[in-house]
């Protein structure tokens, strides 16, 4: 290349670049300085723990085990009015061997743990707060003794809504296996999509242990990926235009 080629080819790249980083400079500067959000979870402490609820006025509290999620920013800058939206529920079809959209379901904000609400203000660089997926209740009874793994029905999941009464609005999930899609957004950062796995098996013990071990409940985290909001839009249209 000559270099009255390179005098014409070179200026012309660098006002190319220079535009384009203009274009996309906040992007850019999100990227490299602002909040980068995570999920985070395991069957274990601090994710999973046990509480007396009090699931009706006037009725004795009983033992259940509740689940959290951690939400941490790896960026570098505060995130700000962070929020938690269930945003798809899936049940698996035994007979179809599928997950299939459970009909019923119309997507819900979670709430914060500690009395936080549905909007967190501010979420710090190297900082993890939690927000409560939901708790496992106690299933009736109708065998003889309350040891008895085969008398219990499943043990029903009930999701920590926000605003509203989750029993009351149907926000439980009882015996089966569901495929939950969370998405995490920010005012100033790229939205966080994750898929959690729930299981309700019949059977019920006093050690969160055992219903693990035996398989009676299960909540695993399968995946997240960072996702923008075009991005969600289009594979919402995208989902619903194969069913």
């Amino acid at each position: 290349m000559n270099s009255e080629l390179l005098l014409v080819v070179v200026p012309s790249f660098v006002a190319l670049l220079v535009a384009v980083l203009g274009i996309f400079q906040d992007s850019v500067r999100l990227r490299l300085i602002g909040p980068r959000l995570k999920l985070q979870f395991e069957m274990g402490e601090p994710f999973v723990g046990t509480a007396k609820i009090r699931e009706a006025s006037g009725a004795s509290p009983t033992r259940n085990f509740f689940f959290r999620v951690g939400v941490a920013n790896l960026g570098k800058s505060a995130a700000w009015r962070v929020s938690v939206l269930l945003t798809r529920l899936e049940k698996y079809n035994e007979e179809a061997r599928r997950y299939e959209v459970e009909e019923w379901f119309v997507p819900v904000e979670l709430a914060w743990c500690h009395g936080i609400g549905s909007q967190l203000q501010a979420l710090n660089p190297h900082a993890t707060i939690y927000f409560d997926l939901g708790h496992y209740a106690r299933p009736e009874f109708t065998g003889e003794t309350r040891d008895d793994f085969d008398s219990p029905a499943a043990p029903p999941f009930q999701l920590k809504t926000s605003r509203i009464d989750a029993r009351q609005w149907g926000y439980v999930l009882t015996e089966g296996q569901y495929q939950l899609r969370i998405q995490v957004t920010a005012a100033n950062a790229e939205p966080v999509e994750a898929w959690f796995h729930v299981r309700s098996l019949p059977g019920w013990s006093e050690s969160l242990e055992d219903l693990i071990r035996d398989g009676h409940m299960r909540i695993a985290l399968l995946g997240q990926r960072p996702q923008s909001l075009v991005g969600a839009v289009e594979e919402h249209f995208r989902r619903e235009m194969s069913y």
